[in-house]
């Protein structure tokens, strides 16, 4: 087959050993055109490389190297050729010849002309060169990293010490820069910058830590925490993407994205957390921010600024606005106004009240109000206490029907009656004759065991009482049957009129929210005694033999660690049965199914700290010979170097606990 090569370099020796440092070694990338009789070639095609030292005949230098299998398409293909560096070494011109056949021929087409090797192939040399062929004078830009001032040493790969005095960055700190200054330190960290100073550490930082000078500040575990300066500044216990400006003694402790902008002795422990400057404000709650001079801001979302009075003041409540002000408060709006959407308490106000608009008189609750300022509608008394219109006499208290001043607030004599347009009645008081508290509605006459109050509508219409008997117990009735009795004691009974228990329903029940039996674990409010338990676990400490559930054979419980768990047998002539299942951190599934026959052991693992577990759900109890099975549900946060010995959720028995 005849064939031909255009050859446009297209990129010669692309990025041939110019980077040898980070691991790119010898081989250059050629890229090439392949024509056949009938144009652009096809296919798959056997290629060969070889190196002379001129451009027709003269010494062979290397090769040939064969590429076996060359995709061509369109006529394009592309390959890497590996000469190794020494063809290279010895500075002479290089012209390559390259020869091909398609997939399994038995020879090569050599083409022509030879191509004239380029600069960027030879350039693989200076991967393997040594400084004992060098000649001239090295510019101490080209000097090694840490070699720009004294005592200074930059062991990190890619790591640089620009200048200064005793500066050290560690060879675990690839990518780390100190700028200069004196004694600063960079370690267990990548991609750190101290830019000067004095004693600055970045220490054990995730990456990206950055001090910009002064004297003794500090960055440790956290990550891409910046202190721009000032005076034994920190940034310390996983506070990210933190920042102090400047200032002294200024610390954020934890929390993601907060800032102190400098001053003296401020701190930081939240997250999105704001202490622009003054003294010795703390901001210890998510989006809190504090200023001035010992602002506390406790709380979230909460704001709070301190005068220069030298005490704590401290916020009280989430997404609240807190300002001390010793010498008073200012607002000036021009003319806008202030818009307040809830209540305004002060203990007082100054001015006489002229420019006051809307007022509610509902909401007056001192002074006196002219008469003149008072509705046509309201009775006026006259000066010997008598309203002036001739109404019933008053004298503080109000008596209806009396002969005599009346002896409480309303005091009526006799029975109230109240009539409809229809001519019906309704009754309040003292039936005549009557032992009962009260009626309403008509006279009652049966019963006499509850003195009632009766509501009703008289004609044709269904009755219903409440009253109480003289045993102090209290009973509901729905034509004169009791449909309910709430005891003296404390007892309710709905359908029954002796209940036992605090509330005892003869009957169904049918309940459309939640019905919670049981206590929380550390109360002292006893469950019930029989039936099914449902309670709460908060199980927050992980002391070996701390108990989060129990059946009447065997406990659940803590094993020392923040994620163990083991169970507890009282004797082992049982035959109990621990089953379930749970999640690590990542998802996988721990299945747990442990059956106990005589003379088993007496303390079992049923999950270990290493397992990782954050959720499970286990049954146990034996269901051979005991009555009793337990089940539990428990959840904890895993994950992130952040695990918790915290476990909550709930635990389901037919055991009291």
């Amino acid at each position: 087959m005849k064939t031909q090569i255009q050859q446009a370099i297209i990129g010669l020796a692309l990025m041939a050993g110019i980077h040898q440092a980070v691991g790119q070694g010898t081989a250059f990338s050629y890229q090439g055109r392949l024509n056949t009789v009938g144009g652009p070639a096809n296919g798959t095609y056997d290629l060969t490389f070889t190196l002379f030292n001129t451009n027709a005949g003269g010494t062979l230098i290397s090769g040939p190297v064969t590429n076996s299998t060359v995709s061509v398409s369109n006529g394009l293909f592309t390959v890497a050729v590996d000469f190794g560096s020494a063809p290279f070494k010895l500075g002479q011109p290089l012209w390559l010849e390259i020869g091909a056949r398609t997939n399994g021929a038995a020879s090569f087409s050599t083409l022509a002309p030879r191509q004239a090797v380029l600069s960027t192939p030879i350039a693989t040399y200076a991967e393997s060169a040594n400084a004992t062929n060098l000649t001239g004078t090295i510019v101490s830009a080209n000097l090694p990293n840490g070699l720009g001032g004294s005592g200074d040493s930059a062991s990190g790969l890619n790591a640089t010490v620009s200048g200064g005095s005793g500066n050290q960055v560690d060879a675990a700190s690839s990518y780390s820069t100190i700028g200069a200054g004196n004694a600063n330190s960079i370690a267990n960290t990548l991609y750190a910058t101290i830019g000067g100073g004095n004693q600055n550490v970045i220490n054990n930082v995730g990456g990206f830590g950055t001090i910009g000078g002064g004297n003794g500040n500090f960055i440790a575990n956290t990550l891409d925490g910046t202190i721009a300066g000032g005076f034994h500044n920190a940034i310390t216990n996983g506070a990210t993407f933190a920042a102090v400006g400047g200032g002294n003694g200024n610390v954020i402790g934890g929390g993601f994205d907060s800032v102190i902008g400098g001053g003296f002795q401020n701190f930081v422990n939240a997250s999105f957390a704001t202490v622009p400057g003054g003294a010795n404000n703390s901001a210890v709650a998510n989006y809190s921010f504090a200023a001035g001079d010992q602002a506390q801001a406790v709380n979230a979302g909460a704001f709070v600024w301190a005068d220069s009075q030298g005490v704590n003041f401290s916020s009280t409540n989430n997404n609240s606005f807190n300002v001390r002000a010793q010498g008073g408060a200012r607002f000036v709006t021009s003319g806008a106004g202030l818009t307040v959407d809830g209540p305004v308490t002060a203990t007082s106000f100054a001015g006489n009240g002229s420019g006051l608009t809307a007022l509610n008189a509902a909401s007056l609750t001192t002074g006196t109000v002219a008469d003149g300022l008072l509705s046509a509608n309201v009775a006026l008394r006259n000066a010997t206490n008598n309203f002036t219109a001739g109404q019933n006499t008053f004298t503080g208290n109000v008596g209806i029907g009396l002969s005599v001043p009346p002896g409480a607030p309303l005091d009526i004599f006799g029975t109230m009656r109240v009539a409809n347009s229809a001519g019906q009645f309704s009754y309040v008081g003292f039936p005549a004759g009557s032992a009962q508290t009260a009626i309403l509605g008509q006279f009652l006459t049966s019963d006499t065991n509850y003195p009632q109050l009766r509501f009703s509508r008289l004609i044709g219409g269904n009755l219903m009482d409440i009253g109480q008997d003289g045993n102090g117990n209290f009973g509901v009735f729905g034509n004169t049957v009791e449909r309910m009795t709430v005891q003296a004691g404390g007892n309710v009974g709905i359908g029954t009129t002796t209940p036992a228990y605090p509330l005892d329903v003869n009957g169904s029940s049918h309940v459309s929210g939640t019905i919670r039996m049981g206590a929380e674990t550390g109360t002292s409010q006893a469950p019930t005694i029989t039936g099914i338990v449902v309670r709460r676990i908060n199980s927050t400490s992980s002391a070996t033999n701390q108990i989060v559930a129990r059946t009447d054979l065997m406990t659940l419980e803590r094993d020392g660690t923040a994620g163990g768990f083991l169970v507890r047998f009282q004797s082992n002539n049982d035959n109990p049965v621990v089953a379930g299942t749970a999640l690590d951190q990542n998802g996988n599934a721990i299945n747990v199914f442990k059956v106990y026959f005589a003379s088993h052991v007496l303390v079992d693992q049923i999950f270990t700290e290493a397992q990782n577990v954050g959720y499970f759900r286990l049954s146990f109890g034996d269901p051979y010979t005991s009555d009793h099975m337990t089940e539990v549900v428990l959840t904890r946060f895993v994950g992130g170097g952040n695990d918790t010995a915290n476990w909550v959720g709930t635990v389901t028995s037919t055991y009291n606990q």
